[in-house]
């Protein structure tokens, strides 16, 4: 999180390509204050399970990650 941290600024737009099912790097990256945050993930389950925690941290945040894309 503190590499993230001291790259990121709010003008900052972040790929993260196969983000997991956690997307850690992709909730660190808004967390940190990014503009934007896109997370890619090819497996529909991990894809499902990175929207659910993108959604859960997005309640109590104003900045959650975007598009999870799972293979269908």
């Amino acid at each position: 999180y503190e590499a993230i941290r001291r790259r990121v600024t709010r003008d900052t737009v972040v790929l993260d390509l196969g983000t997991g099912a956690q997307a850690l790097l992709a909730l660190d990256a808004a967390r940190a204050g990014a503009a934007r945050v896109y997370a890619i993930e090819a497996g529909a389950a991990s894809a499902q399970a990175a929207t659910r925690e993108a959604r859960n941290v997005g309640r109590s945040s104003r900045r959650s990650p975007r598009g999870f894309c799972g293979n269908t």
